[in-house]
């Protein structure tokens, strides 16, 4: 079932991030960074599929990028993209695992550290709780969506990025 999903994905939709299952079309919905690849890098670990790990690994190491100019979900990219990068380099970089990639050099995990401190102003209350639901990549700009608004809400923390 993984197969006939991901290989629908790599050959109609890649590089974008998601598969319109009805169209067969690509649709860059949360970002424009391979979505699902890099969500499914753990998935193809798991299976001791190592070559297309390998070849996933390599890609997102070289192409993906996060200083774009794009609003993203902070709830989605930090489980779905965060989450995706942090395992798949810790499954490249372990030889424990049987997956571990040799010429692997901790891209993954640059990369991580670099969404990370992108998805950083959604974080940063009094209580550390997460106070927006969006934030821009490119400026830190928040955004909240009330409940029963239509209206956005914008909260901006100038100088947190540089």
């Amino acid at each position: 079932m993984f197969y006939h999903a991901f290989d629908g994905y790599m050959q109609h939709a890649f590089p974008l991030d998601e598969l319109r299952p009805l169209s067969c079309q690509g649709e860059d919905s949360l970002g424009g960074y391979a979505l699902t690849l890099i969500d499914s890098l753990d998935t193809l670990a798991l299976l001791g599929d190592k070559e297309r790990f390998a070849a996933g690994v390599e890609w997102v190491g070289k192409n993906v990028r996060f200083d774009i100019n794009k609003t993203v979900s902070v709830f989605e990219t930090n489980i779905r993209i965060l989450g995706g990068l942090l395992s798949a380099h810790l499954i490249a970089s372990d030889y424990a695992t049987g997956m571990e990639i040799e010429s692997y050099d901790g891209q993954l995990l640059h990369l991580s550290v670099d969404l990370a401190q992108r998805l950083l102003p959604a974080f940063d209350t009094p209580t550390g709780s997460l106070l927006c639901l969006f934030v821009s990549f490119c400026n830190g700009i928040c955004y909240v969506s009330h409940q029963y608004s239509r209206h956005w809400t914008i909260f901006h923390r100038p100088g947190w990025w540089y």
